[in-house]
């Protein structure tokens, strides 16, 4: 990570970022990848890889994502996570756990994205919102 974030790696003698990603991909580094794609703007994908992988910090990290105020992205997140949300409970159960307490602190994480698109409410309607929580994008 240290050779990321390095400002002097960057430009004549160093490596530029986009030959970098290629390089962390190859070697299936998730933390250079994560940190690349925000370093690249590249939020779609950001989006994508934060929520595959669903871990506390990652829901961190769409939430944050959430408070830039661009209503398109807090809506995407809305969307990640009521899937993160579904997935957490049903791995849960299938493995004999409390599918409740796992999928509790995602739920959290969607209430609390949820605030933040009623924030938005201008830019982001209401329908748009019950019909992501319904599932329909």
């Amino acid at each position: 990570m240290d050779i990321l974030t390095d400002p002097h790696m960057e430009g004549n003698d160093g490596i530029e970022p986009t030959d970098a990603l290629v390089l962390v991909q190859e070697a299936d580094f998730a933390e250079g990848i994560t940190y690349l794609y925000e370093k690249l703007g590249l939020r779609d994908m950001l989006l994508d890889r934060l929520a595959d992988d669903g871990s506390d910090s990652a829901r961190r990290s769409l939430l944050a994502m959430c408070s830039a105020g661009d209503p398109d992205i807090t809506a995407k997140v809305l969307e990640k996570l009521v899937d993160i949300s579904c997935v957490s409970g049903k791995w849960q159960a299938e493995r004999g756990g409390d599918a409740a307490a796992s999928s509790g602190d995602a739920l959290s994480d969607l209430r609390e994205a949820l605030f933040m698109a009623r924030a938005q409410r201008a830019e982001l309607p209401p329908a748009r919102v019950a019909r992501i929580l319904a599932g329909e994008g």
